[in-house]
């Protein structure tokens, strides 16, 4: 049945195929056509392609441009002109593949060179910055591509990174991912158009819905219309009144083309780039350089915004929107870098892609496409056995549910400015068959309690007629091409299975059945029973394992925890195997309650594994998770787990090593190792002699001497055996003294005591020698040196040199100093206060420094010496036999 689209849908298929952006060159070509380029220095280039003809397509690279010929090869062109005979010379000096043809389109990169052949398939020359080199089908220098690119219908290009669209709506990217350009996000499907610019990629969906990632295209700014951010790089509605039928992308820039002729830009504007003219209403392509864009118009002309609106030769501003002067009659238009290109046509359409000839089955849908090239307006007219279908008007021919009587030759009519030109005819065969299965879901491994989706993929004769069934019974309502069974649980042994039926007969698929794997065998321990819960509980996933399958906990929020548990009984040897991605918070393992390790982990994570050995009795095996607050998703993952029962004598795991984080040759720490069934115990060996204190894996040798020089080893032991290391030979050579505490500086009293300590290491005996004002002290030949009954001639600086056999050391000086306070004054003894003598008194805390002098005053203010006494230590009594004579008298002392 002939397919009579609706007015909207034939208007964006039409602009899909009229305006297709590949790599920055548009699809329609022209027949015998006149290059024009402007912007970056081309002046060579243009002049040498202009002499070439039956030009279809062009594309323009950083500085070189590819050129599509009629016969569906390529001509390559560099800036110095050179390229005619296929092999350029100057910047980029690369040849065309030998044997290159039935090309429909190319796109160009900065360094590298795509072609798209009629059969769906893509070639690749040039630096290969990002791809080796491969020799396929006697083709040269071409380059290898990710697997499944086939059925491709459009191929873009960026910097150095590259995208193509399927037949079947899906995109495969491959090159540079260094901004995750090459990243398609997971389920994109459905799409009509791609775009690559710089290092950012787009995808225009069937539903107007744009998709960007890579550089440049996280946020995206309010421009024009509305739009709805649906994930981080989604962007739709970007039109408001009308739907996208193309994009364009440049370097952090996005462009899209409304079905209205409508127009919308985002992205950075430093140059203009997003200010798209208002006065443009006729826009029916688009292109894209590096900050600057092509518009094509429906009257054939073109028009530039962005950078490059003077010409400075050099940098961003090359010239490269300033459009030559009287340019008309322009089929396409190509940008790159600073590049802009036209293709001038003045023929009748070229047909680039014939119409394939079709095999079907009746009832069957069926597409005829065709690509082709004029100045524009350009339209379509498809014919079926010569007389035109009506409405059918658009470079695509759907068929829905063909029958017989579809059967004939079908062919397009393409008119333009100058003319028109017919398409050949294509055969279309339809024929009858009952149902054959082409594909179906095996049976397998599924997750405990996920979905499955069982499918069949059937040709023949349609319409087709579903019945699935459960051991042989139908299934009601199961009458589609896909069954969903939700919540598979463990013990499910059912067989599934689906009939097929048309006019014609009728097929049988295979059964299909699934293991669903539960917790226990997703870990590998199905000798243990396990239980988990908390907020989130462990549930398997095959999405991160060492084996095909693991355990997870599910999504945590702030404050939120999941476990899992097992019990064993020891003696026994834990091993398994655990990963984790979280901001800071810690997977942990704990037994009966205590923690034995923890980890953490950034995305990406790898696998850690660890072995424990269990003690005897009931163990309570945990591993948990706590989320933080504010800390966000986390994600941990448990694998290959392992119980084996049974005790283990220690195992030395560690020969003794030196272990001095911060190497001192006067301190030695040695550190073995051993694993077993715990309590282990350890004990160090000297010579064979146990250590005294001497009982972890670690042995520390402070001040080491000669005679500890020998051989020394660890022992491990528990109540299954013991296990001794090899041995590690310690020698020591004669150290010199090193001072390892300092005389201190000290304030004493008169007659008091004063004591300075030295302590060093180094290879023993030491001698010392104290010296007072840098003279040896006679007997101060101790670690220690006191000074008794301290007086006012002891003040000074004390030091001491400490010496052994192999050299010396002197301390800092340390300084000894006496403390002095003020006399005091008090009522002496029993003849205290007034007598019939005087005024007595007493003097108390005296130094000995200096003369006491005793003064007297009636106001306070002037004062004369009563008495002069000399220096004493101690107390002096004072006796004031003319105080009794005056009504009031004060008293001062002085220690001079």
């Amino acid at each position: 049945m002939k397919d009579l689209n609706n007015t909207v849908r034939v208007l964006r298929i039409a602009c899909f195929w009229m305006a297709l952006v590949i790599g920055g060159m548009e699809l329609n070509t022209a027949k015998a056509g006149q290059v024009v380029t402007w912007g970056y220095n081309l002046t060579n280039l243009t002049n040498s392609i202009t002499s070439l003809t039956n030009v279809v397509s062009i594309a323009a690279g950083n500085s070189y441009a590819l050129t599509l010929l009629s016969d569906g090869t390529v001509k390559e062109w560099d800036s110095d002109g050179s390229g005619l005979a296929g092999v350029p010379t100057g910047l980029n000096d690369v040849s065309v593949p030998t044997g290159l043809s039935n090309v429909i389109a190319v796109a160009a990169s900065a360094y590298d060179r795509l072609a798209l052949k009629s059969d769906g398939t893509v070639i690749s020359w040039g630096n290969n910055r990002f791809s080796p080199i491969i020799f396929p089908g006697g083709l040269t220098n071409v380059t290898t591509f990710p697997p499944g690119l086939s059925n491709v219908t459009a191929v873009a290009a960026g910097r150095d990174h590259y995208l193509a669209l399927k037949s079947d709506g899906t995109v495969i990217a491959w090159g540079d991912n260094s901004f995750g350009q090459t990243n398609v996000p997971a389920g994109l499907s459905n799409v009509i158009s791609i775009a690559a610019g710089g290092d950012s990629s787009l995808a225009l969906k069937a539903d107007g819905t744009v998709i960007g990632w890579g550089l440049g295209y996280v946020t995206m700014p309010s421009i024009k219309g509305t739009y709805i951010i649906t994930t981080p790089n989604t962007y739709s509605n970007l039109v408001t009144y009308s739907n996208l039928v193309s994009i364009a992308a440049g370097v952090d820039l996005g462009l899209a083309l409304g079905a209205d002729s409508s127009l919308v830009a985002w992205g950075d504007n430093t140059y203009g780039q997003t200010n798209v003219p208002s006065d443009v209403t006729n826009t029916i392509a688009i292109v894209s350089g590096d900050y600057h864009s092509l518009l094509l118009l429906a009257d054939a002309t073109v028009r530039a915004f962005g950078a490059g609106t003077t010409n400075m030769g050099y940098g961003i501003e090359n010239g490269q929107s300033i459009v030559p002067a009287g340019l008309t009659n322009v089929a396409t238009v190509s940008a790159k870098g600073t590049i802009s290109m036209a293709l001038v046509s003045t023929d009748a359409p070229v047909i680039i892609l014939q119409p394939q000839n079709c095999s079907t089955f009746d009832g069957n849908n069926v597409s005829f496409r065709t690509t082709a090239m004029s100045a524009p307006p350009i339209t379509y007219q498809w014919t079926f056995n010569g007389f035109p279908i009506g409405g059918a008007t658009n470079s695509t021919l759907n068929l829905t549910h063909v029958q017989f009587a579809d059967a004939g030759q079908y062919a397009v009519m393409v008119s333009g400015l100058y003319g028109a030109t017919v398409s050949s005819n294509a055969s279309l065969v339809v024929n009858t068959s009952a149902p054959i299965i082409l594909s179906q879901t095996g049976s397998g491994n599924v997750c405990e309690g996920s979905n499955m989706i069982c499918n069949v993929s059937v040709m023949g004769s349609q319409p087709f007629a579903y019945q699935w069934k459960l051991n042989g019974n139908d299934i009601s309502g199961a009458t589609q091409s896909s069954l969903v069974l939700t919540n598979l649980l463990p013990g499910n042994q059912d067989q599934y299975s689906v009939i097929i039926t048309n006019s014609y007969g009728t097929a049988m698929s295979s059964n299909i059945s699934f293991h669903v794997v539960t917790l226990a065998e997703a870990l590998n321990a199905t000798n243990l029973i396990w239980t988990t819960g908390g907020d989130a509980p462990w549930h398997v996933e095959s999405s991160k394992s060492l084996d095909g399958y693991a355990a997870q906990f599910g999504v945590l929020t702030n404050v939120q925890e999941s476990w899992i548990k097992t019990r064993v009984m020891g003696p026994g040897t834990l091993h398994f195997s655990w990963a984790v991605e979280s901001s800071g918070r810690y997977l942990q393992l704990t037994t009966n309650g205590v923690q034995l390790v923890e980890i953490t982990g950034r995305p990406g994570s790898n696998w850690s594994s660890y072995t424990f050995f269990l003690g005897e009795g009931e163990q309570d095996i945990g591993w948990q998770f706590v989320n933080g607050f504010g800390f966000g998703a986390a994600r941990g993952w448990l694998d290959q787990v392992s119980y084996t029962p049974g005790p283990t004598a220690p195992i030395i795991t560690n020969l003794p090593s030196y272990f001095n984080y911060n190497p001192d040759p006067y301190n030695v720490i040695l550190k073995s190792g051993a694993v077993g069934t715990p309590p282990l115990s350890y004990q160090w060996l000297f010579n064979g002699s146990p250590v005294a204190g001497a009982t972890s894996n670690y042995l520390t040798i402070s001040n080491i001497q000669p005679s500890q020089a020998g051989s020394y080893v660890m022992a491990a032991s528990n109540a299954y055996g013991t296990a001794t290391s090899s041995v590690y030979s310690v020698t020591v050579a004669p150290m010199p003294p090193q001072i390892t505490m300092q005389p201190s500086s000290q304030s004493q009293m008169p007659s008091s005591k004063a004591i300075f300590v030295v302590a060093a290491k180094g290879t023993r005996p030491f001698t010392y020698q104290w010296r007072f004002n840098g003279v040896d002290l006679a007997g101060g030949t101790n670690s220690s040196l006191t000074l008794t009954n301290v007086q006012w001639s002891d003040v000074g600086a004390y030091g001491v040199v400490v010496s052994n056999q192999v050299g010396m050391q002197p301390s800092f000086n340390a300084m000894l100093a006496i403390l002095r306070f003020p006399p005091r004054l008090g009522v002496s003894g029993t003849s205290a206060g007034w007598s019939s003598n005087g005024f007595g008194m007493q003097l108390n805390g005296l130094s000995g420094h200096g003369a006491v002098v005793i003064y007297g005053s009636t106001n306070l203010i002037d004062w004369v010496p009563l008495a002069t006494n000399s220096p004493v230590i101690g107390t002096l009594p004072f006796l004031d036999s003319a105080g009794s004579n005056l009504p009031s008298r004060f008293y001062k002392a002085e220690e001079q």
